[in-house]
């Protein structure tokens, strides 16, 4: 029997946020995504099997994926942790069941989310059809709402409730990259750049241009006690790609001058605050 749709409703009055006709493509992993610290190349050695039910999935090439982010385009992991990726070929062993290979990973800021990742996961294949973006005002994130999935023509109480937090990660800068230090005098001069969610231009006879892509531009920089990057000593504000460490400072954070500092840095968000932090040494 052919699945009509269904409406995504907000209860407790049941209120329709969305109408959908179209069926998504997802399912489950059986294996493990493996770890990936490599830059954003594609990974030619990890594989993950995934199963999409009466889902299909299809092969494309390098240079397709490369000029659209949006062909073969996947999210795999739990709530909370999801990783972004694109993936050139879909191996069919059994009905349902692909081996996906030649994955570009931790696309559109997820390079955080390439490790950790354990068998059963959920995969899901992005695309327009059987998806929708629920618009929520900023002052309803990080509240817990109730909803339910109605299928078209049936009657509400046939639906189950589910609980569902929009913490903002939509929202959130993406984390900076090329962390750098300068001493002079024992004075530290940190300084990185900056990464976008809006549309950039790496080359070409205009240049390079990155959108802020933010009402102000924040940064918050952590300075971490060593390398394990759990205890904080100072924290640093900048509104600029800079910020200096005064080696009285680090004096009085560490007894004297150091040679190697633990940083984790953050672009600031005016609606949800910190973006995704890169840790580094410098």
């Amino acid at each position: 029997e052919k699945w009509p749709g269904g409406t995504l409703r907000l209860m407790p009055d049941g209120a329709t946020l969305s109408t959908i006709t179209e069926r998504a493509i997802f399912g489950t992993c059986s294996t493990t995504l493996a770890d990936w610290t490599g830059p954003r190349i594609f990974d030619e050695v990890s594989t993950v099997t995934v199963d999409v039910g009466s889902g299909e999935l299809s092969s494309s090439t390098r240079d397709a994926i490369l000029n659209d982010q949006s062909i073969n385009a996947y999210a795999i992991g739990v709530d909370g942790r999801w990783e972004l990726g694109q993936f050139k070929t879909a191996s069919l062993i059994s009905t349902g069941v692909y081996i996906l290979s030649g994955l570009l990973r931790g696309s559109r800021g997820t390079e955080w989310a390439m490790t950790g990742h354990t068998s059963g996961e959920t995969f899901l294949l992005l695309q327009a059809a059987g998806m929708r973006r629920v618009p929520m005002e900023t002052g309803q994130l990080g509240i817990e709402r109730t909803y339910r999935g109605v299928t078209l023509g049936r009657q509400l109480d046939t639906a189950d409730d589910e609980l569902f937090t929009n913490m903002g990660v939509g929202l959130k800068p993406f984390s900076p990259f090329d962390v750098r230090a300068t001493r002079d005098s024992g004075d530290i001069t940190l300084t990185w750049q900056r990464r976008s969610r809006l549309s950039t231009r790496t080359i070409g006879p205009l240049g390079i241009s990155i959108p802020l892509g933010e009402s102000v531009e924040a940064y918050s920089i952590d300075i971490y006690d060593d390398n394990t990057y759990t205890t904080v000593v100072r924290t640093l504000t900048s509104t600029t790609t800079s910020v200096e460490y005064s080696s009285a400072d680090q004096t009085t954070d560490f007894g004297s001058p150091q040679a190697t500092v633990y940083v984790g840095v953050y672009q600031l968000s005016a609606q949800v605050g910190r973006g995704t932090e890169l840790q580094a040494a410098a």
